[in-house]
């Protein structure tokens, strides 16, 4: 996977994404436009029947977060609370994209793990109170975000893009 024209998304137990911001956000580039990177689905041992492992995604996590890091890239675990703080030193992630922390009351055990580099993306059609609530609680991340779940430009009647 070296050389300029690596490939930046990669699906399996994890994937890789590279990309410019919340509308593209599956969108495979053959460049990087942004230097971020994140891992989803590094949970998929919860759900394989026994196929899959959690030392196995963490040994591909910590393989991709190398790759990343070679080629300039901060890479970020997305979701998976469970892991915690040792998914973060078994892996070299550098932050974690946190979808619903607050709602699901899981944002303690990312910003345990992460510090100040947790972002949280809270979707308008799953929040269960004013927005205004959710910027006052002191245990949200200093980065939560309200997005609509489709991720949809400024131009569409659904769009929804609200920070704390």
């Amino acid at each position: 996977m070296a050389g300029r024209d690596a490939p930046r998304h990669l699906h399996g137990c994890g994937t890789v994404h590279d990309h410019e911001g919340p509308d593209d956000v599956d969108r495979p580039l053959r460049r990087p436009r942004v230097r971020r990177g994140g891992v989803r689905h590094l949970d998929s041992w919860t759900r394989s029947h026994g196929a899959l492992t959690r030392a196995g995604n963490l040994a591909l996590a910590r393989a991709l977060v190398e790759v990343g890091h070679e080629h300039g890239l901060a890479v970020g675990q997305k979701n998976t609370p469970q892991l915690g703080a040792s998914g973060r030193k078994s892996t070299g992630f550098d932050f974690v994209v946190a979808e619903e922390c607050v709602e699901y009351q899981e944002c303690s055990a990312y910003t345990k793990a992460y510090g100040k580099h947790v972002i949280d993306v809270e979707y308008s059609d799953n929040i269960d109170r004013s927005w205004s609530s959710v910027c006052a609680d002191d245990d949200r991340p200093a980065m939560t975000i309200l997005r609509d779940r489709d991720l949809v430009t400024p131009s569409y009647d659904d769009y929804v893009f609200e920070h704390c």
